[in-house]
């Protein structure tokens, strides 16, 4: 039997060296004297671009903040996501997803660089605050700042030195339209918003309050005071007193009264200008839902929400919920009872826009991958929008035959299609061209099979049809102008004019309706008050630019390119993370007291995620009360929207091995003013040690439903097992049974009492408290219960930390005793 365990052991370390070697292939790196870009082969032609762009950000940078970074940034470039993300995956390591998004949520001008340069600012920040610190309090500076004591909206706030010079924040309509939405609020950027993350819409108007904030305090006492605060954070212990008394050191002043002035200092300058209109939003929205598109079909509106608390859209049509989906929707298409819809879903770690049709919304059948937009051009056909690695085609799709043809191609990557519309008799299709940071109308004449592309001067947001006119929102400082779009004359005809953002702009022969970005995103009803203005557009082409080739790359090592990133608690001691450079693979070392004798222990442990084709987990410990070493193989595959499957091969010294497969059916949809889920796992294992060999099934049932008010949860789990079940042992809310055959059953509600908003020097926050009670059957040998009746209250350390006590008092087949827990799990926010 050891050498059954040592030859799976040995099968399984072969099987995943094989695999990540193989994987490793895929990727190429290179290096400058500041940065180090990881690249994968399918995306080289664009590294070029990046590398060009972010060495400019660094001469800049440099200079804006004093400070030359430390050590290099990471930059892990992929094609494989249908829309942009560009996200921190650690201080000095930036993902750059490098397609775009056609939603306005961020600063006009280039959305992905734009996005590069807010990360980037945020690591010359943290940089700073580093600075001159010994690698111990590096490490400390490093984890307290990103978890602990500087919330995530001031970190976006010390971008501000950097960001002044890629945007101007104070005169920016995407950053006005956010603001105005929210500044009127009754809680507009409270402590409840900002430390616990609870702004209704998302962290978009967060950020842009950060740098609001910081704008405001450099124009009334002088850019040098940002630079000295940054610098004040990073001296010796002060971020462990929070910003609070960091504010008042260095302007004099606390944060709620400065967040006073500034939110002062934003009404006068916007609070002036009138919005134009009425309000026509349907009447069943929420105060955290946001209208997304405004589409019209046959003379009837159809609007895409979503939520900002729950994720969820919805597809709603005189006010009816046609769909829900816990995915975005990125476009929808409606025709005599049929749908199509392009749905944003995680596949393989990657995020694609992924088209459906569906007959009177039930029926769906999947169409194609890669599709950021799609409208019906009659009901067998379908004009696409579709990307390839981040280069975008405009195609159309035979519903009947699957045929597709080829209307028009990005000429460069970092050229974006998108806002995709098609005239009623389907001769024109419309949509945006971005290309070298110039917005173009590129118009699709069916009739004649050619493409023009349309230069108005400024920047512009595409609607709807009215007969073969396109109703189309210009863009012009503060203001949006809307009018019809005549692409026999190619000129725009203006009608009517409104403050901040305005997108989805629809004409129905008398009023212009639009959704204001700057009413929340409310849909607004527009009188026609202009008549005499007329936009002149101009024929163009985009120009070609030579794209140009990284030539001294080098392949890709994982276990080569390694860097050392933080220290962490771990146990009862610390322990020192190393990841690749992709991040995806991370070796700890620990060492400290083993809490249960209070001896001394030592780990290693390696996991690797999502980079080759098997997921791997190898654990080392070695303590007085006993040493172990195992490896596990995973991976998991996503087979539709809600059904995936794995596996999982463990290999364990002392002698154990197992071999199991899972499938797993997960649901969410909006029910009765809540968001419900379920799940249900079915398993099957083989667990082999040195005395017997046990199979055992299980199946396990998740349920719950969260509301405003409360919530409620349910779970249950049976099984069987042949062979010796001890090798096996099941824990399940607390109860633990080796018996071969049983079943188990929970249930539990929780009810809110309140959200306290409680904040002591903006360091500590208490948030929400309520009451929970919780029950539990196992029925095995013995029949086991428990009732647990308890009061919890989450207090955050800032927006990271968050807190979680629980106290009460746990009734069970076992008697009575008292109850307290804490849990401190770190927030996604």
């Amino acid at each position: 039997m050891k050498r059954f365990s040592l030859l799976l052991l040995t099968i399984l370390l072969i099987t995943a060296s094989l695999s990540i070697a193989q994987t490793s292939g895929d990727w190429m790196v290179y290096e400058t004297e500041k940065a180090v870009y990881v690249y994968q082969k399918n995306v080289e032609d664009l590294v070029a671009g990046v590398v060009s762009y972010t060495s400019e950000l660094f001469k800049t940078f440099s200079a804006e903040f004093r400070n030359d970074l430390d050590q290099s940034i990471v930059f892990v470039l992929t094609g494989c996501n249908d829309v942009g993300v560009v996200r921190a995956l650690s201080p000095y390591k930036i993902y750059v997803g490098v397609c775009q998004d056609s939603s306005p949520d961020w600063f006009t001008g280039s959305w992905i660089e734009n996005s590069i340069a807010f990360e980037v600012a945020r690591t010359y920040a943290i940089d700073l605050i580093l600075k001159d610190s010994s690698r111990f309090m590096r490490s400390f500076k490093e984890y307290a700042a990103l978890n602990l004591f500087i919330p995530v909206w001031f970190l976006d706030a010390l971008t501000y030195p950097g960001m002044k010079s890629v945007v101007d924040v104070n005169n920016d309509i995407n950053a006005l339209s956010v603001l105005h939405s929210y500044i009127d609020s009754e809680k507009a950027f409270s402590d409840e918003e900002l430390i616990s993350g609870f702004t209704p819409g998302g962290t978009l108007p967060r950020a842009l309050f950060a740098l609001s904030f910081m704008e405001y305090l450099s124009s009334v006492h002088g850019h040098e005071k940002i630079l000295e605060l940054i610098e004040y954070l990073g001296s010796g212990w002060n971020m462990l007193f929070g910003i609070d008394r960091a504010l008042n050191e260095v302007f004099g002043k606390r944060f709620a009264e400065l967040r006073l002035e500034h939110t002062r200092y934003i009404k006068d300058r916007i609070g002036t200008v009138a919005i134009t209109g009425l309000k026509t939003s349907p009447e069943m929205l929420t105060s955290n839902e946001m209208v997304r598109m405004l589409r019209v079909f046959q003379g009837k509106d159809y609007y895409s929400v979503v939520n900002s608390s729950s994720g969820f859209t919805r597809l709603i049509h005189d006010g009816t919920v046609l769909l829900s989906f816990e995915e975005e929707i990125l476009d929808f298409s409606v025709i005599e009872g049929m749908a199509a819809l392009t749905l944003l879903e995680e596949i393989d770690g990657c995020l694609q826009g992924r088209l459906y049709t569906t007959e009177n919304y039930f029926d769906f059948t999947f169409i194609q991958d890669h599709v950021v937009s799609a409208q019906f051009m009659g009901r067998d056909r379908l004009a696409m929008i579709v990307n390839d690695n981040g280069r975008y085609y405009l195609e159309s799709y035979s519903l009947r035959t699957s045929r597709r043809v080829r209307l028009y191609s990005c000429v460069q990557h970092f050229s974006w299609l998108g806002q995709l519309t098609v005239s009623p008799d389907s001769r024109y299709i419309a949509a945006k061209l971005i290309c070298e940071d110039k917005s173009l109308l590129l118009i699709y004449d069916a009739q004649f099979q050619n493409t023009r592309l349309i230069d108005f001067g400024l920047d512009f947001n595409l609607g709807n049809w009215s007969q073969q006119q396109l109703a189309l929102s210009a863009i012009q400082g503060d203001t949006s102008f809307t009018g019809l779009f005549d692409p026999e004359t190619t000129d725009i005809v203006i009608s009517t004019q409104a403050f901040g953002l305005c997108s989805w702009p629809s004409f129905d022969g008398n009023t212009y309706r639009v959704v204001s970005h700057a009413l929340a995103s409310r849909v607004i009803s527009l009188s026609q008050g202009l008549h005499d203005r007329i936009i002149k557009g101009s024929e163009t082409d985009c120009p070609h630019v030579e794209e140009q080739l990284i030539h001294d790359a080098r392949p890709y090592s994982l276990f080569i390119d390694w860097q050392n990133v933080y220290t962490i608690p771990e146990r009862m001691g610390v322990g020192t993370v190393f990841e690749d450079l992709l991040g995806t693979t991370k070796t700890m070392l620990s060492f400290g007291i083993d809490g249960s004798l209070s001896k001394p222990f030592l780990g290693i442990d390696i996991l690797s995620r999502r980079f080759s084709v098997v997921d791997l987990e190898l654990s080392f410990f070695a303590a007085q009360s006993g040493s172990f070493v195992e490896l596990a193989l995973t991976r998991d595959y996503g087979i539709t929207r809600s059904i995936s499957a794995g596996w999982k091969a463990t290999a364990q010294l002392p002698f154990k091995g197992s071999l199991s497969g899972s499938v797993r059916l997960t649901d969410s949809a909006l029910l009765l003013n809540g968001l419900s889920m379920a799940s249900a796992t079915i398993s099957l294992r083989d667990t082999q040690t040195l005395r017997a060999n046990t199979v055992d099934g299980m199946i396990e049932l998740r349920a719950a439903w969260i509301g405003d008010r409360f919530t409620v949860s349910s779970s249950g789990i049976t099984r069987f097992a042949v062979g010796d079940p001890s090798v096996v042992p099941i824990r399940f809310k607390g109860f633990h049974s080796e018996a071969p055959i049983l079943a188990g059953f929970s249930a539990g509600f929780e009810y809110p009492f309140s959200r306290r908003d409680i904040n002591y020097g903006q360091l500590v926050h208490f948030s929400s408290e309520g009451y929970g009670i919780d029950t539990a059957l196992l029925f095995a040998e013995t029949i086991m219960w428990r009732v647990l009746i308890y009061k919890y209250e989450t207090i955050y350390l800032y927006s990271r930390a968050r807190l979680r006590f629980q106290l009460g008092v746990n009734f069970g087949s076992g008697g009575a005793l008292p109850y307290f827990e804490i849990t401190f799990p770190f927030s996604d926010q």
